[in-house]
């Protein structure tokens, strides 16, 4: 859906599901797909989307209105190339394992989407060294930490790992005297 607008009530099961800039969902319906993608300026969300494998945001607010539900399938990958995630009402359910990647050419404030209970890996993986990706609250992470290439700034928040730290290339985590890094990692 590009330029135009998904409507209407019932049941919908698709592999891909890609919004262009301009595009409007006002299905009030259920949404089962394998990979979702948004790049809309701002897209409301009132339906039950399913997504069983991949979530990205390319840019604009994908925004998940009362009534909407957007759920993550187990295994799942959320991928924030730019945009963010909002609730205006809605439910974001992030109870089933799933993993985040940072992958843009621009500094990134990370949002919801390590909000999550099922919350297992994030890698930043960002165009440059000198790009970040900033913590807007703690974070507790019960996987790995791949570090690609630019920097976790923690800001005032904290950082608790139960898994590794990887590091590939140009990846680090910048902390201040306002945050804490916790390691409760049980090997290694």
């Amino acid at each position: 859906v590009d330029l135009g607008t998904l409507s209407g009530t019932g049941v919908i099961n698709l592999d891909n599901l890609t919004t262009g800039n301009a595009a409007t969902i006002v299905y009030s319906g259920t949404i089962v797909v394998k990979d979702f993608t948004s790049s809309t300026t701002n897209l409301l969300l009132s339906a039950m989307v399913t997504v069983n494998q991949t979530l990205t945001t390319i840019g604009g607010t994908l925004s998940i209105q009362s009534g909407g539900v957007l759920l993550l399938g187990s295994n799942s990958e959320i991928f924030i190339s730019g945009g963010l995630l909002s609730l205006n009402g809605g439910t974001l359910t992030l109870t089933n394992s799933y993993n985040v990647t940072y992958n843009s050419s621009s500094n990134i404030v990370a949002g919801l989407e390590l909000s999550g209970n099922g919350l297992k890996n994030v890698t930043v993986d960002l165009s440059s060294a000198s790009r970040s990706v900033t913590l807007s609250t703690d974070l507790n992470l019960k996987g790995t930490l791949y570090l690609n290439n630019g920097y976790l700034a923690l800001g005032v928040s904290n950082l608790t790992i139960g898994g590794e730290v990887a590091t590939n290339g140009n990846g680090s985590i910048v902390s201040t005297v306002a945050s804490d890094i916790v390691s409760n990692a049980t090997n290694g």
